[in-house]
């Protein structure tokens, strides 16, 4: 139960955190969004707010995971190593979108920022992803007892 206060906590924090320092936020000037023309309305302001928040909530989460997760990846993995790639791998895939909508925001669609922001969030999350996949793959899990997973 305390875990899952903690855990909790921690999220929510998280949450609270990337949406107070987003570019929308009242602390996030130093990555304020540029002017949109039109501005979203309506279903398509609905959708970005849902979003954001979908994003801050996973910011939390991989705050979670780096504060709380390490006896849960070493169960799931063979080795040590192992163990703290797929919990930073799995930091990034949840973490990474918030700055990374955020830099979109405050760059728009200057072509010289979308590529650095584009290999360094998208390539990011591929080779999180593979190296997540190799971390945790079958072969060589400390537990005998998959059920215990």
């Amino acid at each position: 139960m305390k875990r899952t206060v903690s855990t909790a906590i921690i999220v929510i924090g998280g949450a609270v955190a990337a949406l107070l320092f987003g570019p929308n936020g009242p602390w996030g000037g130093f990555w304020r969004p540029i002017a949109m023309n039109p501005e979203p309305a309506g279903w398509q302001l609905a959708g970005l707010m849902s979003s954001g928040f979908t994003e801050a909530v996973g910011f939390g989460l991989a705050l979670a995971i780096l504060a709380l997760g390490r006896p849960a990846f070493t169960r799931l993995t063979a080795t040590p190593a192992k163990a703290t790639v797929a919990q930073l791998a799995s930091a990034w895939l949840l973490g990474s979108w918030w700055p990374h909508t955020a830099l979109h925001m405050h760059h728009g669609a200057k072509a010289s920022a979308l590529v650095g922001i584009e290999l360094g969030f998208h390539a990011g999350s591929i080779l999180a992803a593979g190296v997540l996949l190799w971390a945790v793959a079958a072969t060589g899990r400390r537990t005998a007892d998959p059920s215990a997973v």
